[in-house]
């Protein structure tokens, strides 16, 4: 039986949420410190006082500067999905009280999901320094999740104009491409985050979309090599070892797959769909005894299990002797 990976790699980022204490809520990030995480409805923590209510800054709200992109947004069909874990990005230290006001007040209202009122704020930045990275980065991510991909690439080049080698600049490119249905620009964008972060282990969500970017498009050795990139920028995520067993299984490496899959199976010993697919390679080895051992492990683990596991492998389990009828007196 071949694990359809297609429909694997659909759902592993899903999972890296929960495995990761992310949820698809925006989250915003200290750049001086690895994302805080949080579960689903949570707001986080964030050194800076970030989620207090901040002044109102003068002349950040109702601003007339660029009014049609203000006008771009209001009316616009929201984005009811955005991209997971993805960072916001903050005032810097010791900047103009006027753009650390209007940075908090523009991240606030992106929280909400209030966009139209998030790019009044980032555009009240832009009047007082119109290279400012991090109100050009939040205004693209604000375009993006008010449903206006083009409008988020321009502010997305801008940012990385502004600063190309920002954290996560480029990830928010590659994003708005996706959006706008330009995979290919999205995957060198992707590519170019990790080449700029090759250390950071909060880009190992963009390796792993990565890989299953690749694997579609049956460029197996490089989806193998950026899913052990995963693996390599954060380990303690179970999903990343199970998305390099699953290309290595379908590359028929049935060892290195086992051995993913074990890795996987460290970090959470009670999934039993780990389980099966270790019984499945050993199984393409021709090592039935220890694969049947795996399935009944995991039938151990999640009866409801077996339904996913081929009657015929499943034969050599032990079965009650039957019961010979008793002839029936004339």
């Amino acid at each position: 039986m071949r694990i359809n990976v297609r429909i694997t790699l659909a759902i592993v980022l899903s999972i890296v949420i929960n495995s990761i204490g992310c949820s698809r809520e925006l989250t915003s990030i200290n750049d001086e410190q690895p994302r805080q995480p949080f579960n689903v409805g949570q707001i986080p923590e964030v050194a800076g006082n970030l989620y207090q209510t901040p002044a109102e800054p003068e002349d950040a709200v109702g601003s007339t500067v660029e009014q049609e992109i203000i006008e771009d947004i209001v009316g616009t069909e929201t984005v009811e999905d955005p991209q997971e874990a993805e960072p916001v990005i903050e005032v810097e230290e010791e900047e103009d009280p006027y753009i650390t006001n209007s940075m908090n007040g523009g991240r606030q209202a992106l929280l909400a999901r209030n966009y139209a009122q998030a790019a009044e704020y980032f555009l009240g930045v832009l009047e007082r320094d119109g290279n400012h990275t991090g109100a050009l980065y939040n205004l693209s991510l604000t375009f993006r999740h008010a449903g206006n991909p083009e409008r988020a690439i321009e502010f997305a080049v801008k940012a990385i104009e502004s600063d190309p080698d920002r954290l996560y600049v480029h990830q928010n490119l590659g994003y708005a491409y996706e959006s706008n249905g330009d995979t290919n620009s999205a995957i060198e964008a992707f590519e170019e985050e990790l080449i700029r972060h090759p250390d950071e282990p909060t880009l190992a969500v963009i390796a792993a979309k990565l890989a299953s970017i690749y694997y579609d498009r049956e460029l197996i050795e490089d989806a193998i090599n950026v899913a052990i990139t995963a693996v390599t920028l954060d380990p303690e995520v179970t999903t990343f070892h199970v998305l390099l067993g699953d290309i290595q299984f379908e590359n028929s490496a049935y060892e290195q797959a086992i051995a993913a899959y074990e890795d996987a199976a460290e970090l959470s010993p009670d999934v039993a769909e780990i389980v099966v697919k270790i019984g499945d390679a050993l199984w393409e080895l021709g090592r039935a005894g220890e694969a049947l051992e795996k399935y009944n492990e995991a039938i151990d683990l999640d009866n409801s299990i077996r339904d996913l596991i081929p009657v015929e492998r499943l034969e050599g389990e032990a079965t009650e002797p039957e019961i010979p009828v008793a002839e029936q007196p004339m």
